[in-house]
């Protein structure tokens, strides 16, 4: 099983543009990892809805910084199941663009930038091949 980590990587975040830095705030402290992830497949609270007007583009580009950010705040234990592990692998790959990619090539990909996030996918590709 996975518990939080007070390692984050914030590159993705600090990426974004400071018009939607607002509603990627409010998902990463407020809103469950499940939730941002409902959220940038369309279905999104009325309240949210209410006060972020942003099209569906801006919307998946708020969830995926969020989703990678949040992702890096796991903590991979050595508990972590097999299935799960592939879960995360896909979750993290689909987040990134990189769906068809293996987990070495997305590591390649992001290390430099995002070296927080280097270590987890490190970690994670670890706990994988076990």
């Amino acid at each position: 099983m996975a518990s939080l980590s007070q390692e984050v990587e914030p590159s993705y975040m600090n990426a974004l543009p400071f018009s939607l830095r607002p509603v990627a705030i409010e998902l990463y402290n407020y809103h469950l990892l499940k939730t941002v992830m409902e959220v940038r497949l369309g279905k999104r609270p009325n309240d949210l809805s209410e006060r972020f007007d942003l099209s569906d583009g801006q919307w998946q580009e708020v969830c995926d910084a969020v989703i990678v950010t949040k992702l890096t705040q796991l903590t991979l234990s050595s508990q972590l199941t097999p299935k799960c592990a592939h879960y995360l692998q896909q979750l993290l790959k689909q987040t990134l663009g990189m769906s068809e990619r293996s987990l070495d090539d997305v590591y390649q990909s992001v290390h430099a930038q995002a070296p927080a996030l280097g270590q987890w996918i490190r970690r994670l590709q670890k706990l994988s091949s076990r």
